[in-house]
């Protein structure tokens, strides 16, 4: 049965309906109703919503009510006041409570739910058989409303569990599905360490051998096969500046890894921020091993578990089989906040629509006559583009780096609409950057100087992501602090990159806008921002800190604080504060103590009090 709805109206909204669905029990639909939001000032259709009619699985999963908000009108509370004029209409069936359910990383959904009255009831895991599983996500937050009296009928000890059993019911609930299979087993405790560091990129091997220093027992778990990152399983070129052309700004671990790797490089190459990728993963293991860091390459996080929210264990698949690592304190340098995000932790993705910087996959090239080679590389563009050399005309070339006698490093090329945390889109990028290679090839040989005879020697085995997911922080770093060229209290470090945001899209309008963003947002010599110890800290975790380019940032900072020294300098601050933390509550750390130690390290703190 089904109600009039014609007085879903607040005066300044109302729910005009489109249609209504019959429930499908063979599908596990209920019935539901299909509005428009309508403001009532200029009949504009602001937006969309529905109401679900029942209890089950599917509704425990997916929630009640679902919305959407037209861009333009966002920001005036509409979803949450259409969630509001919905509940008027959920009391009249008699549902008794009503789930809401969002993404970790909306926080905007999450407003509305609050805006309508609902709590936070807890953070489910989704089954495999679920369209948001199939959509790629993995957890949702669980949002409820009560209503009135219970519903007769409704079983509420099976739908308002507190968690642990209703990930039970997960199981069965894949047992039921035909695209999956039920699997559970016991995992080994591979380790137990004070601070566990999950990834092992440049602000991983930072936080471990900072940790190890301070006393620490630490272990270290990296994904790849050796430890760097994009610097050098990404084959990234070069560094970006460890400078603010008077200070050097990731002193401590970061001036130390410097120094041993300039002892070592081929002075031929003449320029101390090119990467000779061989020479710096001999560094990086040397770091490691020499603190003696118990640690495991070809180890992949997939799950956590945790008690409330305190992690107590990061469970990895290993070649042959999982293993898992208890630890007091996690360090999540993931670089896609990965740990935060199975752990329910806040994140965000991109821009408001989810649009994040093009990745590229980098390369080796063989051959080059650098005397005679001319910059910029982009000179050119415009006779390729009218001669058709390039499918899809990219006007951001940052070009190839000296990184030996007749060698260059490649940051060029751009893969647009990759998403990082999704293996499919990874995997179409890796296969679609390795042909878009032979268009450069031809580019840099035809025309340019110095590259005629130049050759492929590999491309990188790993993707070159710039950005994916952040963590939501007890503070945000944002283009406010940039700007004013911010310090804070709980200061950890401070930096200088400018903004860098790689367009999302091959349009001239995103070009210029990159171009535009990263011409004016920059420094002069000798300025720098402050990087506060709270945009380490993920919000709803006590024993969690993060370090690199998932940091608590809006992406402005993030396109800044993401390069490697950027890295060096929180994976440092995240490593002494995590071995600090001895009860495991990292906001517990004493901010004064912290800052003495990291610069007692050699940390840049030109503002910390004596």
């Amino acid at each position: 049965m089904f109600f009039e709805t014609c007085d879903l109206s607040d005066g300044e909204i109302c729910l005009c309906l489109e249609r209504t669905v019959a429930a499908k029990p063979e599908k596990g639909y209920v019935p539901a109703y299909f509005f428009r939001i309508v403001r009532l000032s200029d009949q504009a259709e602001v937006g969309w919503c529905d109401l679900r009619v029942g209890h089950n699985q599917n509704t425990f999963y997916g929630g009640n009510i679902g919305y959407g908000i037209r861009e333009p009108y966002r920001g005036n509370h509409y979803a949450g006041k259409a969630c509001r004029l919905l509940l008027t209409l959920a009391r009249k069936h008699d549902l008794g409570f009503v789930l809401i359910t969002c993404a970790p990383e909306n926080l905007a959904s999450q407003k509305t739910c609050l805006y309508c009255g609902a709590t936070l009831k807890q953070i489910v895991t989704l089954p495999a058989w679920h369209e948001l599983y199939r959509e790629g996500r993995r957890t949702s937050h669980q949002y409820e409303v009560i209503l009135g009296a219970p519903c007769v009928g409704v079983d509420h000890a099976r739908w308002y569990n507190q968690g642990r059993a209703s990930q039970g019911q997960i199981e069965e609930d894949r047992a039921m599905s035909q695209t999956s299979i039920p699997f559970s087993c016991s995992v080994p405790v591979a380790y137990e360490a004070d601070v566990a560091v999950v990834g092992g990129g440049p602000a991983g091997v930072a936080a471990a051998v900072m940790a190890a220093r301070q006393g620490a027992q630490v272990v270290l778990l990296e994904a790849e096969g050796c430890f760097g990152g994009l610097g050098t399983a990404g084959l990234v070129p070069a560094f970006m500046q460890f400078t603010d052309g008077e200070h050097f700004l990731a002193g401590g671990f970061g001036q130390e890894l410097f120094d041993r790797l300039t002892a070592i490089s081929d002075k031929a190459v003449n320029n101390p921020y090119s990467i000779q990728v061989e020479n710096l993963k001999r560094v990086y293991d040397d770091m490691v091993t020499e603190t003696a860091i118990a640690f495991r390459f070809v180890s992949r996080l997939i799950a956590v578990r945790q008690d409330g929210n305190r992690v107590t264990h990061a469970i990895f698949a290993g070649k042959t089989d999982l293993f898992s690592v208890a630890a007091r304190v996690f360090v999540d340098a993931t670089g896609d906040a990965l740990l935060c995000y199975l752990a329910g932790a806040p994140t965000l993705k991109g821009d408001d629509t989810n649009n994040m910087m093009a990745g590229t996959l980098c390369s080796l090239w063989a051959g080059i006559d650098w005397k005679r080679v001319k910059k910029p590389d982009g000179r050119s563009l415009d006779d390729a583009f009218a001669d058709k050399v390039f499918t899809t005309p990219d006007r951001h070339l940052p070009g190839m780096w000296r990184v030996g006698r007749s060698l260059g490093g490649g940051n060029i090329g751009h893969a647009f609409g990759v998403d990082g945390t999704d293996e499919q889109s990874l995997t179409e990028s890796l296969v679609y950057s390795r042909k878009l290679l032979q268009e450069y090839e031809r580019y840099y040989k035809q025309y340019l100087d110095g590259y005629e005879d130049m050759e492929l020697v590999t491309t990188a085995p790993m993707m070159g992501i710039r950005e994916t997911r952040r963590i939501v922080g007890d503070t945000v770093l944002t283009l406010e602090h940039f700007n004013g060229r911010s310090s804070f209290p709980d200061e950890i470090g401070r930096y200088s990159y400018p903004v860098d945001i790689h367009a999302a899209k091959a349009d001239i309008g995103s070009f210029n806008q990159f171009l535009k963003d990263h011409t004016e947002l920059r420094y002069k010599k000798g300025e720098s921002y402050g990087i506060p110890y709270g945009c380490l800290v993920p919000q709803n975790l006590v024993n969690v800190l993060t370090a690199g380019r998932c940091v608590s940032t809006d992406r402005y900072m993030q396109s800044s604080i993401r390069v490697m020294p950027g890295c060096y300098i929180t994976g440092q601050a995240a490593g002494i504060a995590a071995a600090m933390a001895s009860d495991g509550d990292v906001r517990a750390v004493d901010i004064r103590t912290l800052q003495h130690a990291l610069r007692d390290q050699g940390a840049y703190l030109p503002n910390c009090p004596d």
